[in-house]
């Protein structure tokens, strides 16, 4: 089974996802960065764009997020932005 880590998806007026993941992969300024648990400690400033997350099942689930920042420290992975809402493809 693989290691997890928590994610947590904020915007001003409330939580938009707190559960646990594989991995998370990020648009930050200078591209994209995937995140497993216990990588490096990491601060990121993110641009508008799509986070997609693995859960430990295997599903994925994928967020259009607004600009914002982003931590990983002590196995979380904390997005802060303006904006996010899920992306249903179809």
């Amino acid at each position: 089974m693989s290691q997890t880590l928590n994610i947590e998806i904020l915007v001003p007026e409330k939580t938009i996802l707190s559960c646990e993941a594989v991995l998370v992969n990020i648009p930050e300024t200078t591209g994209r960065i995937g995140i497993e648990a216990r990588h490096a400690p990491l601060a990121a400033s993110l641009v508008a764009g799509l986070v997609e997350i693995v859960l430990p099942n295997g599903k994925r689930e994928n967020y259009e997020i607004g600009p914002g920042v982003f931590s990983f420290d002590a196995n979380l992975a904390r997005i802060l932005t303006s904006e996010a809402k899920p992306r249903r493809d179809e």
